[in-house]
């Protein structure tokens, strides 16, 4: 786990905990559970680090 998937995975808590306060239109609260969703499944793609294990 370095540094920067570390932060990386921090500001995006922050963000989400930013969004789900706001109201929010319900395309963009769906792309946000899409993004979560896919946080959680440990799917590998090419070049991209390893977000999911912290």
């Amino acid at each position: 786990m370095t540094e920067a998937t570390k932060t990386l995975g921090q500001d995006l808590k922050k963000q989400l905990e930013k969004v789900a306060k706001k109201p929010m239109k319900k395309k963009l609260r769906i792309h946000m559970r899409k993004q979560v969703m896919l946080q959680r499944i440990p799917k590998k793609r090419s070049g991209e680090p390893d977000i999911i294990k912290q």
